[in-house]
């Protein structure tokens, strides 16, 4: 059996199965939750718009660019749109490829796959796809970790910056965790795969 700093191949890949599986449930939540919150107001930046709590109710990015004053304003709104779709897409590509990288690597622990490069791959894949849509929608939706503005448009209509929420939080430590179990999971291939060429040259 081989083994990597004493420690078995399909236990290194349980530990990178049992990690995506949390990145999948974390990116799940990063849809729902909210992404900034305002000084002064208790309405809240989500992925499609605003949560008006004088209303109850979601103003989506479409919503505010139908009622945009200027064009300036509605090109605003329709970049906002765009980003926020562009972080879902991205965010369904990253999980579904996080996916079949945990299936490849159960599968290899079952001994009926053998091409892991694959899940070195697509975890790189899954993990650059979500930081983009996340560093895309964070900085379109003018989300920071520092103090919010007050309220949440300007004289002008422009969306003011927000306080990072709960999306925010855990779509950061979703980039933490991710590149610190791409790094771990591609060094552990590497020795797998030293290993092995090792087994196979002295058998």
């Amino acid at each position: 059996m081989i083994k990597v700093h004493k420690v078995e191949k399909k236990y290194w890949w349980a530990i990178s199965y049992s990690l995506l599986s949390g990145l999948v449930s974390m990116a799940i939540v990063t849809i729902f939750r909210p992404w900034g919150q305002y000084e002064g107001t208790d309405d809240y930046l989500v992925l499609n718009g605003i949560y008006l709590d004088s209303q109850e109710e979601i103003e989506t990015w479409s919503d505010f660019a139908d009622g945009a004053p200027t064009s300036d304003l509605e090109d605003t709104y329709n970049r906002l749109q765009t980003a926020a779709i562009v972080f879902l897409v991205f965010n369904i590509i990253s999980m579904l490829l996080y996916i079949a990288t945990h299936v490849m690597l159960n599968l290899d622990n079952c001994g009926k796959f053998s091409k892991t490069l694959l899940t070195v791959i697509f975890y790189w894949l899954g993990f650059v796809f979500y930081l983009i849509g996340y560093i895309v929608f964070v900085t379109e939706a003018n989300v920071t970790f520092g103090e919010a503005d007050e309220g949440v448009f300007d004289a002008e209509g422009e969306l003011q910056k927000a306080s990072a929420g709960t999306s925010a939080i855990i779509g950061l430590i979703i980039i933490l965790l991710s590149g610190i179990g791409v790094t771990l999971h591609t060094y552990i291939w590497w020795r797998v795969n030293a290993a092995m060429k090792l087994l196979n040259a002295s058998s």
